[in-house]
């Protein structure tokens, strides 16, 4: 980048958007982080948390998601702990039926050296006393962890302004500044941001703003819920998902649960859905009994049509730089790393190779 006009705008303040900033502002690079609403508002807040890199993955997005787990123990020293995470690990099982071919996706994970292993129901028990049931078999992944999607935002976030980055909340893009087929900035309801490049981070609307700069970005929609349930003392001490239900306890007492690890497909009343969701999980930890439901969310997953993260730069000019993807929780301190270096730096991070924009 040239030392004329170091500037970088950011467009959207979920955790990739803010874990990309945070990295930039590393760099010494000046960043404008613009925000809609407020940071961890939209994909990010309704998001389960799952911090993981298992099972049903082929090799090389395995290795990416690992490498983000470690990414996550480097980001969660440098940021003081404020990321909150819960690195209890995970206990998992599938239906009588499912289970041959979950063994299956658990064993090929070992032998590429992932700490996951089948256990006995003792072993279970143990590890989550409050399970009232156990299944004949379990997979216990040790270096799995969740997080409040919404505090470890804001601690990136605050992290990024401690290093100079501008957050700019209630700024609506509007459109793009472009000149000679290269974009030097954007427009918003707040005027013209000008910058050497943007980086589009906005989730699910990501595809509509890159339609804008003549790039493809495919997404699909994924809506996903969640129901939240009021604090309670600690039940859980780490993720278990479970065929009927995915669940966790956050730092604030409340169990967090869907369907299966992105939330639940919403149909007819969602309160109703949260409340069947609430059952499931009662009749798996019977402490539930007493505690009631808080809250019931929906939220529309950014979801790429082929399942894989989108990031790099988006036009030829490197003037706008896209990240978009699915497994945001997990990815984000690698692909904010990553990113950083490759905008800062133009050198292509070899790991991202198979996940460019011009693959579409």
């Amino acid at each position: 980048m040239s030392a004329a006009s170091p500037r970088v705008i950011v467009i959207g303040a979920g955790i990739v958007g803010a874990s990309i900033a945070y990295h930039l502002t590393g760099y010494g690079v000046e960043v404008v982080v613009l925000e809609r609403d407020r940071p961890g508002a939209g994909t990010t807040g309704d998001s389960f948390g799952w911090i993981n890199a298992s099972y049903d993955n082929p090799a090389g997005y395995y290795r990416l998601r690992l490498q983000s787990i470690l990414e996550f123990h480097r980001l969660e020293r440098e940021l003081g702990g404020k990321l909150e995470i819960n690195w209890g690990g995970s206990v998992q099982w599938e239906s009588a039926a499912a289970m041959p071919e979950f063994e299956r996706h658990v064993r090929r994970h070992q032998d590429w050296g992932y700490p996951v292993r089948l256990i006995e129901p003792d072993d279970l028990k143990r590890l989550e006393p409050a399970i009232a049931s156990a299944p004949p078999r379990a997979a216990y992944a040790a270096v799995e962890g969740s997080v409040d999607p919404a505090v470890a935002t804001d601690a990136l976030v605050a992290g990024a302004e401690r290093r100079g980055a501008t957050l700019e909340p209630g700024c609506e893009v509007t459109g793009f500044v472009t000149a000679k087929g290269k974009c030097h900035g954007v427009k918003t309801s707040r005027g013209d941001f000008e910058a050497e490049v943007v980086v589009l981070a906005a989730g699910c609307r990501t595809a509509a703003l890159a339609e804008r700069l003549g790039t493809r970005i495919p997404l699909v929609d994924s809506p996903g819920l969640l129901m939240k349930t009021r604090a309670t003392a600690p039940l859980i001490r780490r993720l278990v998902l479970t065929p009927e239900v995915h669940m966790k306890q956050d730092p604030s007492g409340q169990i967090v649960a869907g369907e299966d690890f992105s939330g639940g497909t919403p149909n007819g009343d969602p309160r109703e859905t949260g409340k069947l969701i609430l059952g499931r999980a009662r009749r798996i930890i019977p402490a539930l009994a007493d505690v009631g439901l808080a809250s019931v969310t929906i939220g529309n997953r950014v979801m790429p049509a082929d399942g894989m993260p989108i990031v790099g730069f988006a036009d030829a000019s490197q003037g706008a730089y896209v990240a978009a993807m699915h497994s945001g929780i997990t990815l984000a301190p690698l692909i904010g790393r990553a990113a950083a270096r490759e905008i800062v730096e133009r050198r292509r991070v070899e790991l991202l190779a198979p996940y460019r924009p011009e693959r579409f």
